[in-house]
C-alpha cells in the first residue's frame, strides 16, 4: 500500500458523500493535537482531502516527504481542506512539521 494513502476526497453538502445511514451526518475528526490549524469541524461545501502518513526516516517517511510540497499547495486553494493524519508520536511530527516546512492541517497522537 502506498504511504500516502488518500482515503477521502468528498464535498460534505446536501450533494456530497456522507455515510448511508445518515446524509446530513458530519464525520469528526480527533487527534491528541492539532499543528496548523484550531481544531474545526468540517461543515462547509469545501472538498476534503484526508490522508494517512508515515514521519520518520524509514523509506515510506522519505516517501511521505516527496508530497509535502504538493500537499502546501493545493491546501491554499479557497475549496479545499487538506488533512493529514499520523500514529506517531507528537514530538516525530512536529519535528516532520518544521524539517518539512507542513503548512496544511496535521493531526498526532
Amino acid at each position: 500500500m502506498h504511504p500516502l494513502c488518500v482515503i477521502l476526497s468528498a464535498v460534505f453538502s446536501g450533494g456530497g458523500v456522507a455515510p448511508a445511514d445518515s446524509p446530513s451526518r458530519v464525520p469528526e475528526l480527533k487527534a491528541g493535537h492539532w499543528y496548523n490549524n484550531p481544531v474545526f469541524k468540517i461543515h462547509d461545501e469545501r472538498d476534503v482531502l484526508l490522508f494517512f502518513f508515515v514521519v520518520d526516516d524509514s523509506p515510506m517517511g522519505k516517501e511521505s516527504l516527496r508530497y509535502v510540497e504538493t500537499l502546501n499547495r493545493l491546501s491554499r486553494s479557497p475549496d479545499l481542506v487538506v488533512i493529514g493524519l499520523s500514529s506517531q508520536p507528537r514530538a516525530v511530527v512536529a519535528a516532520f512539521i518544521e524539517k518539512a516546512k507542513v503548512r496544511f492541517t496535521v493531526g498526532a497522537t
